[in-house]
């Protein structure tokens, strides 16, 4: 079978109106309008009297009539006129309605379709990044971290060596770390969180540089201390005076041979103790 191929429909058609014609009323309403002043005129010059009231109600019922059919011709008549306009106005706003749906909706599929495109690109250059960074032993950065603006009209090419160029910078970065003497490790993490070399060296220097500082002032104030302390007289503590013992008098008989007697007596000599 043959496929049938949609035939695209155009705009075949500029959008224009026009007034073909003005619409004219024909009314007698402006004889009217003279018979109501002159009416009006003739009564605002006699004086009402008890013969003219009669004439003068009846004048009144009639107008009044008048004024409900001059009023009833007026609606329908601005109706009827004002009608082809409405229709006009009408057509006007569906057919504005209708392209603006149109125009949305193509919209809508153009920005899909380009969506799409862009994250096809997108896939391919976070495939190219992960490899290329994998290649060159790198696993702490990411697409992100580039910046590059993926757009329609940027070559596939042209944003690789966006990227190449990104991690080759990284790469260089490292080198750069590894190939000071000392305080590598803790520059390397300073790296990875700003991926500017220099400043991440610079940094690190002046922090050690401080730290050190603060120690060695720390130090040298320890050894001041113990410096006062030393040239200081170690003041001895009063030994607490020895409260007097009670001499107390007791009375008893001892029994033992003559040798144990003499001893007790020469022990008792020894400690100060008195005897009769």
């Amino acid at each position: 079978m043959n496929e049938i191929k949609e035939v695209k429909p155009t705009f075949a058609i500029e959008p224009i109106a026009t007034i073909t014609s003005v619409g004219t009323v024909t009314s007698n309403f402006k004889q009217l309008k003279n018979q109501a002043k002159s009416i009006k005129d003739y009564y605002s010059r006699i004086i009402f009297t008890e013969e003219n009231m009669k004439e003068a109600k009846e004048e009144k019922a009639t107008i009044n009539k008048l004024v409900d059919k001059v009023k009833r011709y007026r609606i329908d008549t601005v109706k009827d006129f004002k009608k082809p306009i409405e229709e006009f106005e009408e057509d006007a706003k569906a057919t504005e309605k209708l392209l603006n749906e149109t125009s949305s909706f193509i919209q809508d599929q153009t920005n899909a379709y380009e969506s799409s495109l862009k994250k096809e690109k997108q896939d391919q250059l976070s495939e190219y990044f992960n490899e290329y960074a994998e290649s060159l032993k790198i696993d702490f950065i990411n697409l992100e971290q580039a910046n590059i603006n993926v757009t329609l009209t940027a070559s596939l090419k042209s944003l690789k060596e966006q990227v190449k160029s990104f991690v080759d910078d990284v790469e260089q970065g490292i080198k750069l770390i590894n190939s000071q003497q000392q305080n590598n490790d803790r520059m390397l993490v300073r790296f990875k969180q700003t991926l500017n070399a220099p400043q991440s060296i610079i940094t690190v220097i002046n922090e050690i540089k401080a730290e050190e500082e603060t120690k060695s002032a720390r130090e040298e104030a320890e050894k001041a201390n113990q410096a006062i302390l030393k040239s200081q007289p170690i003041k001895e503590e009063p030994k607490p005076l020895e409260e007097p013992k009670e001499v107390i008098t007791i009375t008893f008989k001892v029994v033992g041979t003559k040798e144990q007697l003499i001893d007790l007596r020469e022990f008792m000599k020894v400690r100060g103790i008195k005897y009769e």
